[in-house]
């Protein structure tokens, strides 16, 4: 039995680390095309540093090339934050877990082919049938799913997967959207399907615990694939 353990936080120093070694690089070579810029860059940072130096990007691009010292602080200041990339985050987990359940045991672990949201009736529709019936995401429906649990090719449950730590950012809406979750699959959820509320975070999360049930979980990277297994 091999469980895939780590420290979540881990994952996001070291893409943060390596996110300012790419930028500062490309800064100091000088003038990236805006496409790669955009790929590590908060722009509305990069803005902030022009009115601070009172000059356009690209005279603030002129005055990084070939500077070491310059790069690496403004690489620092204005590569985008890994905890604002929390979907690389998670499909890592997701796949990280899947390789782990599928040495011993008959589940796989995958992102939807398509995207899938629950409606608040109590469906589970893809993004082409919500546009079929007319109906608005976020008025009609929750967060999409963003894991389903197979077991062999059938269809086992869906899981809100998750990586929390600290605040700001998208993560403020994390926990209100995990309770819509646990609130839909007590209410709409098949019996013999899975609803896991996949979460690893720093917050205290014991009254959503409290609501679990024989089918509803909720728990982190490691204890969702120790219950899995006999």
């Amino acid at each position: 039995m091999s469980v895939f353990q780590i420290n979540p936080q881990d994952i996001r120093t070291k893409r943060q680390q390596e996110t300012n070694r790419v930028l500062e690089g490309l800064l100091y070579e000088g003038h990236p095309p805006l496409k790669q810029l955009k790929q590590y860059t908060n722009l509305k940072e990069l803005n902030r540093i022009c009115e601070d130096f009172s000059c356009s990007q690209e005279e603030m691009l002129d005055l990084l090339q070939g500077n070491c010292n310059l790069s690496k602080m403004a690489a620092g200041r204005m590569s985008i934050q890994s905890s604002r990339q929390s979907a690389t985050d998670e499909l890592f987990m997701i796949n990280e877990i899947s390789k782990s359940l599928q040495q011993d045991t008959p589940f796989s672990f995958c992102k939807p082919a398509e995207e899938l949201r629950p409606t608040h009736d109590g469906r589970v529709l893809t993004r082409k049938q919500f546009k079929a019936e007319g109906l608005n995401k976020d008025r009609d429906g929750l967060k999409s799913i963003d894991a389903v649990l197979y077991e062999g090719t059938d269809e086992r449950g869906y899981a809100f997967a998750k990586i929390l730590y600290g605040v700001g950012g998208h993560q403020d809406n994390v926990l209100r959207e995990m309770n819509e979750f646990i609130q839909w699959s007590l209410n709409h959820g098949d019996k013999d399907n899975l609803y896991i509320c996949l979460i690893d975070t720093d917050h205290d999360i014991s009254e959503y615990r409290q609501k679990q049930t024989d089918n509803v979980w909720v728990v982190n990277h490691v204890e969702f694939q120790n219950r899995l297994r006999p």
